[in-house]
This record gives C-alpha cells, structure tokens and sequence, in this order.
C-alpha cells in the first residue's frame, strides 16, 4: 500500500488517491468530456497497481507519468492530451 509521495520540492505527503481522481476529472472537463465513476476508478486503480511495484519513493512526476500512459492505454487521447498540456503549463510556471 502506497504510503506517502515526494512532492518537487522533496517534502513527502500523504498519498491520496482523490487527488489522482481529480486530476484526471478535471482534464476530462476541460475536453468537454465526463467520465464516467467506474472508468474514472478504472484509471485509478490501475495507476495504483504500477505504483505499488515499485521499491523506491514514489515521486509525483513518477505519478502523472503513469496517469499519461493508463488514459492512452485507455484510449481517451484527447484527455491525456489535455492532462499533458497541463502539465506543460504548470512546469512553465515554476
């Protein structure tokens, strides 16, 4: 079970899943798309499952890494697309 995730800065924090959830819920909304609660868990699900393979600390990127590849295993494009625009963005923010 996944503990706690290294934020950019290095700190840890809590895992929680809700935050996967609404991050993909909000790049599906600005694609006018809504998914649906049981694909939403789906994704969620299976982004956790890569996780907890791993031995090492979790690192946020190393999440939304995943959450990328799960929505194009998925077949939702135009949302994994959306979610790395908006990664792109928030990157050239900081």
């Amino acid at each position: 079970m996944i503990k706690q995730i290294q934020k950019r800065n290095g700190t840890f924090v809590l895992f929680d899943r809700a935050r996967i959830e609404n991050a993909i819920q909000k790049a599906s909304i600005a694609v006018g798309k809504d998914l649906s609660g049981t694909l939403l868990i789906s994704i969620t699900d299976q982004v956790i499952a890569d996780l907890e393979t791993t031995t090492k600390p979790i690192h946020v990127e190393q999440v939304q890494d995943i959450v990328e590849q799960k929505l194009f295993q998925s077949e939702l494009f135009v949302i994994a697309k959306a979610y790395i625009l908006y990664r792109k963005e928030h990157e050239q923010l900081r």
